[in-house]
């Protein structure tokens, strides 16, 4: 699943309901509850959105290609030495099978139930199908946004992203497998002292 580009904000049409309707006032703010005086929060608006980038599984993708091989040339050697039974050659191809399945479930698991989504006012993660896990963190609570990538990689454009907030007891909430992951970083910091702007 492909991600939308960081800097390219989504139509306004994708704003969230949370913002408090109302007439305007003078200076173009909206009023809640039509009570003068009490400004509506701001828009919320899509920034960002993102999801488990594919790449991020082509390790574990070629690590069981190699244990398949390794597996196919115990088969091929047990065989030659006419030691091979079919029980043995049905258990190698199932346990080849077994791998790939493993691994072909893991990649449809998180590039489907992972998502991330930025807004002008929080960052949203959720993970899961029928009852997803789901948090939202306040642009203007988050105290650091760091990247981690290692070598692989910083060679497939993925890496990992800690967001920390101001509660020190709050674990950080880390979003994995995203796709060019410096410049999401970047548009979060950016969004985040927007936030910390207006409050």
């Amino acid at each position: 699943m492909a991600a939308s580009s960081p800097d390219k904000p989504a139509s306004p049409g994708t704003a969230s309901s949370s913002s408090a309707s109302g007439c305007s006032s003078p200076d173009g703010t909206k009023e809640a509850d039509g009570q003068p005086g009490r400004a509506a929060e701001i828009e919320e608006i899509d920034v960002w959105w993102g999801s488990y980038a594919s790449r991020t599984m082509l390790p574990g993708f070629l690590l069981c290609l190699l244990l398949t091989l390794v597996l196919l040339v115990m088969d091929w050697y047990l065989e030659s030495r006419d030691r091979r039974s079919d029980l043995i050659s049905s258990a190698v191809l199932g346990l080849a099978g077994a791998l790939w399945l493993f691994e072909g479930t893991r990649w449809v698991y998180r590039m489907v139930a992972i998502n991330y989504r930025l807004t002008n006012r929080r960052l949203l993660y959720t993970r899961g199908f029928k009852r997803p896990d789901s948090w939202a963190i306040e642009l203007a609570q988050v105290t650091d946004v760091s990247v981690a990538c290692g070598p692989v990689e910083r060679l497939l454009s993925v890496g990992r992203i800690s967001i920390q907030v101001k509660d020190g007891n709050s674990p950080s909430l880390v979003l994995d497998g995203v796709l060019n992951p410096q410049r999401v970083a970047r548009t979060i910091r950016r969004r985040v002292r927007q936030a910390k702007d207006r409050g």
